[in-house]
């Protein structure tokens, strides 16, 4: 009888459509909403998805290769995202990509850093910085501090500059 039941269901549960996978870029996250919210660029357009208390959420350092669990506060503007939705369009996933730049800077515009490494990094307006632990701007980093940058590896625009004199 049970065998006779799931081979009527097997109709209807092989219509179910499978996951739906979407990559962006973060444009917000908001975490005193109830549910948190995260604001996603994709094909120029932006959509505002629930993180529910279910939806896992995996930070992947490429620099590093670490692939670990994390929290939305974890995620940063300007952060290349590929999130997973079930067919009732509910968030199961979201997995931030990003890369960390080390060195000194050489040279410092409003624009980009170039650092010791000779790698040339783009600001764009989102970039946070710090300097010895304090919110700073673009514009008071200089040559001679040593930064750990945060990148999107997709566009290779900074998100994240922390400083040090």
């Amino acid at each position: 009888m049970i065998v006779a039941l799931l081979l009527a269901l097997l109709p209807v549960l092989s219509t179910v459509p499978p996951p739906r996978m979407t990559d962006g870029v973060v444009v917000n996250t908001d975490l005193f909403s109830v549910p948190n919210s995260l604001s996603l660029l994709t094909n120029n357009r932006v959509t505002v998805l629930s993180i529910a208390p279910t939806t896992e959420i995996v930070l992947d350092d490429e620099t590093t290769a670490l692939h670990y669990r994390g929290a939305l506060a974890m995620i940063r503007v300007g952060d290349a995202v590929t999130v997973t939705q079930g067919f009732d369009g509910a968030l199961l996933r979201l997995e931030d990509h990003y890369r960390t730049e080390h060195g000194t800077i050489v040279v410092a515009t409003p624009t980009w850093i170039a650092l010791d490494s000779g790698t040339m990094l783009p600001l764009v307006r989102s970039t946070t910085v710090t300097i010895n632990g304090e919110v700073a701007t673009i514009g008071a980093l200089r040559p001679g501090d040593t930064v750990a940058v945060r990148v999107n590896p997709q566009t290779n625009e900074s998100t994240e500059i922390v400083a040090r004199r």
